[in-house]
This record gives C-alpha cells, structure tokens and sequence, in this order.
C-alpha cells in the first residue's frame, strides 16, 4: 500500500486526542502510542503549548520533535494541509484566526496569521484548502447565523483581510472537503447529510461599443456612449445561498436563457458647461453670470428580462421559488424600457485660497418620465406569471387534480420607479 507524503494528526493538549486525519487507507490511530506509516511526516497541534509540532511519521514513544513552530495565536486546534504547495495551515478557535505556515516539509516558516474584525471570523469550525484555485474555505458563526468564509489567495493572504466570498447555505455547516480537480465543495450538516455545491454555470456576453467624447475647451464637455449587448447563460440569477430558482438541478442545460442583466441597448450621455462670457472689463456682469457650471446626465435602455414565475409547487420539489409558466424559457419576457434625466446646477458664491461655498440644486428624473415596472407591485411583493392551484376540475368531460391559473396582471405596470426628485444644498470646503 502507498501512502502520502503527509500525516495529520492534532491535539487539543499533548495527550489529549482532539482531531486526526488519517493518512491514505491506514486505519486512524485510537492514540499516540499506534505507530503511524513510515514514510513521510507527522504533524501535532499542542494547544496547551500554542504550538505545532513535527514529528517523523514513523516515530513512536517518548520521542522529540524535528520542529516546533510557536504560532501568534492561542490554542491551535484544527490542521489542514496543501501538498502541492508545501503549505500548513492551523484553525485557532479560541483566537479566531487562521495560521499559516509556508515550507512545511523543511522550516515551518514564514508564518501568517490571518485575523481581524474585517476577516468576520467569530466562532470557527472545520476548514479545507482548494489546492487548485488557491482557496481557504472556513466554517464561521456569527450573530447572523453560520457561514462558509472564503479567503484567498491562500499562497499570500495575511492580517486583517476581508474575505472573497461568504457562503450562507439553507443549513448549518458542519465539516467541509474541496473536490479541486471537479471544482465541488462537500460540505457536512449537523444532521448527517453530505450536501455538495458545484459550479455548472457557463455564460456568453456579446457586445458592441461606440463612444464620443468632447474634451473640456471654451467652457464645454461632453460624452456619448452606445452599448449593443447580448447576455445569455443558464444560473447567474440561481443563487448559491438561500432558495435556488433552477427548474431541474439534474438539467442545469435546460435553465439557459437571457442573463438577469441582459439589454440590448443602452445610450449614455452627459455634459459639463461652464460659460465664461464677461472678463474684467464688465466686472458687475462678470459677477452676476460668470461662476455658474450647468451639467447633466441622460440615460436610456431598452427592457431587462423577466422571468414567467408560477407559485405553487406545480413539480413538488418542496421549492416554491423554482416553477416557470409551462413551455417558457427562463427570462424569457422582457419588461419596460427605462430613460431618465438628471441635472445639476451649481453657483460660486465665494473663493479663497482656503474657503470655498457653492450654491447647488440637482433634478433627478427632470422630466418625470414612468418608469414602469411589472416585477414589483407598489407594496413589495413580486409578481408572478400564474399559480398552480390543487383541486379538481372538469375539462371536455375529464377529471384534472389540479390546474394553472394565468394572472391578467402578468406583464402590466404595477408600480414605478422614482418619479420626479428636486434638491439644494451648500457646498462648504476649507
């Protein structure tokens, strides 16, 4: 039998059995005295000595270790390794922090500790490596519940980092092992069930772009921009956290469709105007019109996707949030166009080297154009294209235990975006 290079054993306190990774198809040690292989290394947290320890993997007894790393943190308790890069990593819970030690074949060094309010570590559990995508996936509970954390690149991430990621699973994590060649992460919930998240999603973006600009000269500056797009792909509005809104999670194929973002066109414009027209010699007109500077913004673009949702379970997967109306393409209706207009006015009242005031008054949506919307009724609540409703009915002489109910207010304005916004304010630096 051939084993790793590597074996991981940890201690909660030098003969107190905490954790073990067993190494390859050897049975796990029940304690310190069952001789490991003896090929590679053997690794030890001493929580009671905030340290880790390297042992020969075929040592037994009362021996000395070849290495021992003091980490900046109490009470190290959980290890991880990354082979292929020669990497070690230890989970303090009492410190929540991650340790990292570079070299771990040779000097267990440098170390780096990654730790601080921003990293949002609180209570940390079990963690794994991505090997591939050079990753650090970490069970954490805070006041919001429990979370997979995700910190990268693992090769440099040090101090007070926020992480990549932050995965909120429908359940609480448990254990966690990344699957790196398939791109899967298992994770373990407190009820015994293995749950598996994998990336199937693929997208194409297609666009077109054309823009004209005017630099700022005699007072004046402007830009244009045109956007042709196209956006198709088959998950990017099937969140990985929460309720998942694919149809059929064994035909991931059959969710291709518009992008939740997907718009055809979008025009952009906007311009500065700062007129000049009296110098010196007109001191009191200057005074009156000159300091004045007149921008605005204009956007426009076609209708986003909309998405025929039927409530009611029609396919009885126990989600609600998944079910289209039968024989519709996900995104396939596309709703109201939008155009708005915003402009600004602003006033030099006073200048000095070291105090400056302006006057300012801003229009959004100038023009107090709809802008509709067919999603989100005015109370919050979102619309849906039908409902399956059980209950018997008589069609042409047959019997159905249920049916679909369209909805008339499907693809109908039921509310609006921000209509007509006027505001002033004092500008003051100094």
């Amino acid at each position: 039998m051939t084993f790793p290079r590597y074996c991981l054993v940890s201690f909660y306190a030098l003969l107190a059995l905490n954790f073990v990774a067993g190494c390859g198809g050897a049975s796990t040690p029940s304690n310190i005295t069952s001789p490991p292989p003896t090929v590679g290394k053997l690794y030890v947290t001493s929580g009671s000595t905030d340290s880790v320890l390297r042992f020969p993997a075929g040592a037994t007894g009362n021996v000395t270790p070849q290495i021992k790393v003091t980490t900046p943190v109490r009470a190290p308790i959980y290890l991880a390794l990354d082979v292929p890069h020669d990497r070690l990593t230890a989970l303090s819970f009492g410190a929540n922090a991650i340790v990292v030690m570079d070299n771990a074949s040779t000097t267990l060094s440098p170390v780096r500790t990654i730790s601080g309010p921003a990293t949002t570590l609180n209570e940390t559990g079990k963690f794994a490596f991505d090997e591939v995508n050079d990753l650090i996936y970490v069970v954490n509970q805070d006041l919001t519940g429990a979370h997979i954390v995700v910190f990268g690149p693992a090769s440099t991430a040090s101090g007070n980092v926020a992480p990549l990621h932050t995965l909120t699973p429908a359940f609480s994590p448990f254990g966690l092992a990344v699957d790196s060649a398939n791109n899967r992460l298992f994770v373990s919930d407190q009820g015994g069930a293995i749950n598996v998240f994998e990336s199937e999603a693929s997208s194409t973006y297609n666009a077109f772009t054309l823009s004209a600009r005017r630099r700022f000269s005699s007072g004046f500056a402007m830009n244009l921009a045109y956007t042709w797009a196209n956006a198709i792909d088959d998950a990017q509005d099937s969140p990985t956290t929460g309720t998942s809104q694919v149809q059929n999670s064994f035909a991931t194929k059959s969710e291709r469709g518009r992008s939740v973002t997907d718009q055809r066109h979008r025009i952009v414009f906007s311009w500065v105007a700062e007129p000049r027209p009296f110098h010196r010699e007109h001191p009191v007109l200057k005074a009156l019109f000159n300091d004045w500077k007149f921008s605005g913004l204009v956007t426009a673009g076609s209708g986003r996707p909309l998405n025929p949702r039927i409530i009611g379970d029609p396919n009885r997967d126990t989600n609600s949030e998944s079910d289209r109306l039968p024989g519709a393409r996900r995104n396939s209706f596309t709703g109201p166009d939008y155009a708005t207009a915003d402009l600004r006015l602003t006033r030099k009242l006073f200048t000095h080297e070291r105090f400056k005031l302006e006057l300012l008054a801003e229009c959004f949506n100038t023009f107090n154009r709809d802008n509709k919307r067919v999603d989100v009724t005015d109370d919050g609540f979102t619309n849906n294209a039908g409902q399956f409703v059980f209950g018997e009915q008589k069609f042409g002489g047959k019997i159905y235990p249920a049916s679909f109910q369209t909805k008339s207010s499907f693809l109908k304005p039921t509310s609006a975006y921000a209509p007509r916004q006027i505001q002033f304010a004092v500008k003051v630096s100094f």
